[in-house]
């Protein structure tokens, strides 16, 4: 692929949008890090039952081959994995950036 194929992404925390390309990375911190970051999960009883979160970082191609690249990542909420959270924010950063040269907006 080249950088021109790219026309935008998103990145979607349990199936729901928290960023997208032009609305920078304030967003994802909120997101990843508010509401559905605090919660450590249900307590049942003495059970505590645990909660999935799964990130989804999608690239929009220009393709009609591969019109969507997808990245994946799933972890507990009670334990966060910052590497993934780590990797959108270097991703994100980096497509902002070939995103506004492509656009001759940098």
């Amino acid at each position: 692929y080249n950088y021109d194929d790219i026309m935008d992404y998103e990145v979607l925390e349990n199936g729901a949008p928290i960023m997208s390309s032009g609305l920078g990375s304030a967003i994802v911190g909120g997101a990843l890090f508010g509401d559905a970051g605090a919660v450590a999960g249900a307590v049942v009883g003495k059970k505590t039952v645990s909660q999935q979160v799964i990130l989804q970082f999608r690239i929009h191609m220009k393709s009609d081959d591969d019109p969507v690249l997808n990245m994946q990542w799933s972890y507990d909420v009670s334990t966060p994995n910052p590497e993934a959270l780590t990797k959108v924010h270097q991703l994100a950063r980096k497509l902002d950036g070939i995103l506004g040269r492509s656009k001759g907006t940098d």
